[in-house]
């Protein structure tokens, strides 16, 4: 399942999106891929992060930790942003050891909450 909405839209060279997989267990779990297009030293690669989408059903621990919404849409949501943020690291990262090329998209704000 793809995001859909207009505050869904990712640059050219990324795409994230929900897919069921087979856990070791053989269950099937909902997870969300986030996979972004990158060029590290002149050379093409595909970034890709997973996470298990969560669900207060398979574990009321982690619902009662976090506030999960009960709508399987804004789970989907928290996920997302979760893996956006896990992105943004991921990209800085590699900036720092490599010369990188990717599509642009708005940065986040590094650093403390009132903007130092």
């Amino acid at each position: 399942r793809m995001l859909s909405g207009p505050e869904d839209i990712l640059p050219e060279g990324e795409l994230a999106y929900v897919h069921d997989i087979a856990a070791k267990t053989g269950r099937c779990v909902r997870c969300m891929f986030h996979l972004k297009q990158v060029e590290l030293d002149d050379d093409m690669f595909v970034l890709c992060l997973q996470m298990k989408v969560p669900d207060p059903k398979d574990n009321p621990e982690e619902h009662d930790r976090y506030e999960v919404a009960e709508n399987v849409e804004q789970r989907c949501r928290l996920a997302f942003a979760r893996l956006a943020q896990n992105m943004d690291v991921a990209m800085q990262v590699l900036a720092a050891q490599f010369w990188i090329s990717a599509a642009m998209r708005r940065q986040t704000a590094c650093g403390d909450s009132d903007g130092e």
